[in-house]
């Protein structure tokens, strides 16, 4: 499969390095800001591409992904912060009849991890003693908080907790009953640490995912693309994941 790399900071590099060792070949990056590489998007680079894969800047998306579709070239949205333009990508992929999916997080240990997290809680919530909380860590250079992720945990969650709502922000009185309180640490280096608890007056219930490095999320994301490929539709990768991981590894 022939990729191509819209953005290529950290993650782009990344993926640049594992994507031989899952049979596909990266044939041009695009990304104005770095030298060596292409400053925009063309339609000579598309008729070359199978998939694009990006992981540019959110305030770009929009413009880059709809040119993408608008040539009938699928497109992995690996960028958080956008999905306020949801609808807009659901649009544009209708009008031109390309696939595209997205995530707010690509790993795979973290795609298992969500799983758990909405089976922890469809679990727990039959217990009214218990209270569920989050807590995210992440470097200090993350430009998002919440991040993309701790957001995703929280729908999961809230899918057997109906009567809560989430609570990012900075509170001056106690919490209330309705609030699922979620905690956002940036600092040093951690690729992401994500911890879900179940807290009572008896014990505690914690389940954990760690990244130690990001070429999970790379792998994720080419696992993205290769399955995307001839679909039809706008997909989102946590939703789809057993699917993929069906197809992809029987």
């Amino acid at each position: 499969m022939k990729i191509t790399l819209n953005g290529y900071g950290q993650m782009g590099r990344i993926t640049e390095s594992v994507a031989s060792s899952y049979g596909c070949e990266i044939v041009a990056k695009v990304d104005p800001f770095v030298y060596g590489c292409h400053a925009e998007m063309t339609k000579e680079i598309l008729s070359e591409t199978d998939v694009v894969i990006d992981f540019s800047l959110p305030e770009n998306l929009l413009d880059n992904i709809s040119f993408c579709l608008k040539n009938n070239t699928p497109v992995v949205i690996g960028t958080t912060g956008w999905t306020d333009h949801l609808d807009f990508i659901v649009e544009k992929s209708e009008e031109y009849k390309t696939p595209v999916i997205w995530g707010s997080n690509f790993s795979i240990g973290m795609n298992l991890f969500f799983s758990l997290t909405e089976k922890a809680a469809e679990l727990m919530t039959k217990i009214k003693d218990y209270d569920p909380y989050g807590i995210e860590y992440h470097h200090k250079k993350k430009s998002d908080s919440p991040s993309g992720t701790a957001l995703t945990l929280c729908r999961k969650i809230l899918k057997h907790y109906p009567d809560k709502v989430y609570q990012f922000d900075r509170i001056n009185r106690v919490k209330q009953e309705n609030e699922l309180h979620f905690a956002s640490v940036r600092a040093g280096f951690f690729p992401g640490t994500h911890k879900i608890g179940f807290d009572s007056n008896y014990d505690t219930v914690n389940i954990e995912h760690i990244a130690r490095t990001r070429e999970g999320f790379a792998a994720g994301a080419i696992l993205a693309a290769k399955w995307i490929f001839g679909k039809s539709g706008v997909f989102e990768f946590c939703e789809v994941f057993d699917r993929i991981t069906d197809e992809l590894y029987d």
